[in-house]
This record gives C-alpha cells, sequence and structure tokens, in this order.
C-alpha cells in the first residue's frame, strides 16, 4: 500500500513537458505525449490502478529508474517541481 501525497493532487500530477532551444515541432510534440503519459500513469498510481511495479514498468519508458524513491518522497510531502 502507498501513502497519497499531502496536500493539491494536481501538484503531484504534474508533469511538463520541457522546451529545449533546438527541439523541432515533432521533439516538442514526443515532450507533450511522454508529459501526459507520466501525469496518466501517475494519476492511476495514486487512485490504486496501478501498483507499484506497475508504475515502474511506466515509468521506465520515460527514463525513470526507481519510482519507489518518488513514492517515499510524496510520502514526506516532498514534490518534484
Amino acid at each position: 500500500m502507498h501513502n497519497k501525497p499531502n496536500g493539491d493532487a494536481a501538484e503531484f500530477l504534474s508533469t511538463p513537458a520541457i522546451w529545449v532551444p533546438g527541439m523541432d515541432d515533432d521533439d516538442w510534440a514526443v515532450a507533450l505525449d511522454q508529459s501526459f503519459d507520466r501525469a496518466l500513469a501517475t494519476r492511476d498510481f495514486l487512485d490504486g490502478l496501478l501498483s507499484p511495479d506497475q508504475f515502474e514498468d511506466a515509468l521506465n519508458q520515460f527514463g525513470i529508474s526507481d519510482p519507489r524513491t518518488v513514492e517515499e518522497a510524496w510520502s514526506e510531502g516532498k514534490t518534484f517541481l
């Protein structure tokens, strides 16, 4: 079982896409899609629809190797924005 973060969940579900100089429109579209997909995976994890292992699999697609540390930080009230 996991703990939901304290405060407004929208703050914790925010997973911004980051534009960097030199990005073309296709790269930006990919960044936006990944941002949205991360937000959905996070929402599903917080709602208990994804197990920690399923959440880990989803986030590994985005280069996040240990989402358990994210959950631990959330339970301590930390945010990654």
